[in-house]
């Protein structure tokens, strides 16, 4: 089974992606790769909520070299002809800087699949991992298939994830995104051995879509985790 990788060239977690790929001997047959690069608010979003603890891995790091594609766009008819011609059976969001839609999302066997940091239904939308904390929930990540509505598509699995209470607001987002990439990468090499099926995907119940968090609802969550008072902060 092939699959690809949908994203841009400077989108800050391909490169551990990919790290983890390679790990369990799981090469991407491709990477395309959209123009439109990720805007600066959201350079600047990553940045505070990691705070440098996910540096950037350069692709030429790699000793593998993965064939690499350019398009305009990953909704164009240009991406759809490299991946109907390359018989890609999956593909990977793995950072892609559009909503996808239309064609691509059912070109190939396997269609789309997306890492979500946060326990879908319950969380949808933006700033999940924020938000599960200042309700007190337990935060996580959920690998789905993607649809037509954002965030609405069939879950394949969920990890819940807990932190001690030392860690800072920038450790459980990094560490949210760490254990996103190896679960990713594990369901990735699971699909491709046959191991998880779309007869596992599990059709979502109806859930509560987010907003990107504010500024001062913000500060409260980083508070409550300076203070320790997360509920699952062990």
């Amino acid at each position: 089974m092939k699959f690809g990788l949908l994203t841009t060239t400077d989108a800050p977690l391909l490169g551990h992606l990919i790290k983890e790929l390679m790990s369990i001997n799981a090469i991407p047959d491709i990477i395309i790769f959209d123009s439109k690069g990720i805007q600066e608010k959201d350079k600047a979003i990553h940045e505070d909520r990691t705070e440098g603890k996910i540096p950037v891995i350069p692709l030429n790091n790699f000793k593998v070299k993965i064939p690499t594609y350019f398009v305009e766009s990953h909704n164009d008819e240009n991406c759809i002809d490299i991946i109907v011609k390359k018989k890609i059976d999956l593909l990977v969001n793995a950072g892609t800087p559009r909503i996808l839609k239309g064609k691509i999302l059912n070109i190939t066997k396997q269609g789309i699949i997306n890492c979500h940091p946060g326990l879908l239904p319950d969380f949808k939308g933006c700033s999940c991992v924020e938000w599960a904390i200042y309700y007190d929930k337990k935060v996580g990540n959920t690998i789905h298939k993607l649809c037509n509505n954002i965030d609405d598509g069939p879950t394949i699995c969920k990890k819940e994830l807990v932190f001690p209470k030392s860690y800072s607001y920038s450790d459980i987002r990094s560490s949210v995104f760490r254990d996103g990439n190896k679960l990713l990468a594990k369901i990735i090499n699971d699909i491709r051995q046959s191991k998880i099926t779309s007869v596992d995907y599990i059709k979502q119940n109806n859930g509560t879509y987010y907003k990107p968090i504010d500024q001062s609802t913000l500060e409260i969550v980083k508070d409550k985790i300076k203070k320790k008072q997360y509920k699952y902060q062990i």
